[in-house]
């Protein structure tokens, strides 16, 4: 995972003490310096996005942010792969065409080439979109296919 190695790299600029300390003779001296109004708001700015990152922090609880933000980055990263597998696995799988009445003749061709592409030959897949509602709800018929349509994109990531 590169998460962590790029969390490491901000780390070491925005928790670096000597950057900082030229950012902050800078912003302390912003008004004196003859700035424009815009460059004394980039000046503001990134005081600011240090200070959030923790740049005055002791060193031992920059230490320890530097652990904390590693770990998060490695975490948000296997998260956001989980999702993104239960988003490209989401798909409920019909056996009988009578059970998508309602849908066009071609979303139930392209239901049935998705099922033969993922080794359903002869049923018919239903992919998710990314949303919470689904297209095709409106237009299937059948109680129990819109309900089983319903819950597979609901509880897709659980």
């Amino acid at each position: 995972m590169v998460a962590p190695k790029f969390a490491a790299q901000h780390d070491k600029i925005y928790l670096n003490n000597q950057l900082f300390e030229k950012i902050k003779k800078v912003y302390d001296k912003r008004n004196d310096l003859g700035l424009d109004a815009e460059s004394v708001n980039l000046v503001e700015y990134y005081f600011q996005e240090f200070e959030k990152a923790g740049a005055n922090l002791s060193n031992e609880q920059k230490d320890e942010l530097k652990k904390v933000n590693e770990e998060l980055a490695g975490l948000e990263t296997q998260f956001n792969n989980k999702l993104l597998a239960a988003r490209k696995n989401g798909a409920l799988l019909v056996d009988d065409v009578k059970d998508l009445d309602g849908m066009t003749e071609d979303d139930i061709m392209a239901a049935a080439q998705l099922a033969k592409d993922s080794g359903y030959d002869g049923k018919y897949l239903l992919a998710l979109q990314n949303t919470t509602q689904q297209p095709l709800l409106q237009y299937l018929k059948n109680r129990d296919i819109r309900e089983k349509l319903f819950k597979a994109s609901w509880l897709r990531a659980e």
